[in-house]
């Protein structure tokens, strides 16, 4: 049977890559030579390393995917129904911004502390006293998700005011 790059994941348990990254939708394993696998293309897979990297699974769900995913879901809502001008729909994007703004907030606070309790894995080191080899950063999803909070926060206001404000006339 002749396995493919597309048909691998990373709970096939091959071996350890060079590198390993986690993203909204999952973890990815690289190798040196650029060539990757990632495990999945849905939402919920929890920031695990020294398991994921250790046993070369995937990542069990945790609610951090869950928030930052309704969040997202909320901005979508409040992006859409503020397009629409009618007092009705500035409130529903007020509230579906509140609930954004929150659902972000948490989620990423709690990928902020994941990532600092894993900091540790950078300074381990191995038989020998060499480094394990193990790098763990917060990468651009993490402030992207602080900046999309931001971004959700600071747009209640003028969806609150434009709710009670509005007027067709």
């Amino acid at each position: 049977m002749r396995l493919t790059l597309i048909t691998l994941t990373i709970a096939m348990v091959l071996g350890l890559r060079q590198t390993y990254r986690w993203n909204y939708l999952g973890a990815c394993a690289y190798v040196t030579s650029g060539a990757g696998i990632c495990n999945s293309t849905s939402f919920g897979h929890a920031f695990v390393p020294l398991a994921t990297i250790l046993s070369d699974t995937p990542a069990k769900f945790t609610n951090q995917y869950v928030l930052r995913a309704v969040g997202a879901c909320a901005a979508l809502v409040a992006f859409v129904a503020g397009v629409i001008p009618n007092r009705i729909t500035f409130l529903v994007a007020a509230l579906a911004t509140i609930i954004s703004a929150v659902g972000l907030c948490i989620g990423a606070a709690i990928w902020t502390v994941l990532i600092d309790k894993n900091d540790f894995l950078n300074i381990v080191k191995v038989q020998g006293g060499k480094s394990l080899g193990i790098r763990v950063s917060a990468g651009p999803a993490l402030y992207l998700t602080w900046v999309a909070f931001a971004c959700s926060a600071v747009s209640v206001a003028p969806y609150v005011i434009s709710a009670f404000t509005y007027s067709k006339y």
